[in-house]
């Protein structure tokens, strides 16, 4: 079956029914050494709450060298009738999209993320403490960073800093406070939408685990809806 025509059929689909993971159930919880990494709180448009944080896995391989990995529900496509498309693509695999022309073209060899929801990611650098909290030396953005980019940006650049922990703005209780600043939530030290209502996510599960973990989480719930693409 050619994939457009896939497509197409895909869509008669409900995606909201996309099986999820059950993380509180099948997940590793967080250990004792990852509850004192100072972990941020993420303060975002509330025009996204739509999509709030559904967890945060952490691997802490390195205890030098945190990995966070957030996961929102969704990511959704500032053009209204265009994110139900681009909800399918992100679970089948169907184009893919840039920033320069053509900006979209089919890509057959594609498989898709096998998920609706947006992982998204961020290293920090720690001095490990064994017994006290750890805030972030530094943090690296690597692909996630928003640069100036505002949040209805038509298609996000994903660019890559790092950036000292002293240059974030800290709750009352010591967290860093990290701007997302896009619909695809691209993140920042800095609040580039600042005419826009925000809301903290702070109070979200956290578990242990890699990258690789966590999609296989997603790849064992992943169905084609018998489409056979």
């Amino acid at each position: 079956m050619p994939r457009h025509t896939a497509l197409l059929l895909a869509l008669s689909f409900t995606l909201g029914s996309c099986p999820e993971p059950d993380f509180v159930n099948d997940a590793q919880s967080a250990s004792p050494d990852i509850m004192r990494i100072t972990l941020p709180v993420f303060r975002t448009p509330s025009i996204d709450d739509d999509n709030p944080i559904q967890a945060v896995f952490v691997d802490n391989s390195n205890p030098a060298a945190p990995h966070l990995r957030i996961i929102w529900a969704d990511e959704d496509f500032p053009i209204k009738g265009v994110d139900e498309i681009y909800d399918a693509n992100r679970w089948w695999g169907i184009f893919q999209v840039d920033t320069v022309a053509p900006y979209i073209w089919l890509d057959l060899a594609w498989d898709g993320y096998h998920r609706i929801a947006d992982v998204e990611g961020l290293d920090y650098e720690v001095i490990p403490n064994p017994t006290g909290a750890m805030y972030p030396h530094t943090v690296h953005f690597p692909g996630t960073y928003s640069e100036d980019q505002r949040f209805k940006v038509l298609v996000a650049e994903h660019y890559t800093a790092t950036v000292a922990g002293t240059a974030f703005e800290t709750t009352p209780d010591g967290r860093p406070i990290i701007y997302v600043n896009t619909w695809n939530h691209m993140m920042s030290q800095t609040d580039n939408n600042p005419n826009m209502p925000k809301t903290d996510w702070s109070d979200y599960p956290v578990y242990s685990g890699s990258s690789g973990q966590l999609q296989g989480f997603y790849e064992s719930v992943w169905t084609d809806f018998g489409l056979d693409l």
